[in-house]
């Protein structure tokens, strides 16, 4: 869904930046972290568009 740089994207239940390593699972809360691929920021599930920056998100 998303591409993914390192340290760009951040867990939006511990904030803790998710690592290329571990890449899309957040190690300390053990979810699923998606992010905008435009501007970075964590999404929900339901997200179609970037609420932060109005990026079409594909599925």
């Amino acid at each position: 869904m998303t591409e993914k740089k390192a340290g760009q994207c951040v867990c939006p239940f511990c904030e803790t930046e998710v690592g290329e390593e571990s890449w899309p699972f957040c190690d300390i809360c053990k979810v699923t972290v998606l992010c905008c691929p435009k501007c970075h920021k964590s999404l929900s599930r339901e997200d179609r568009v970037c609420p932060h920056c109005g990026a079409a998100i594909k599925e």
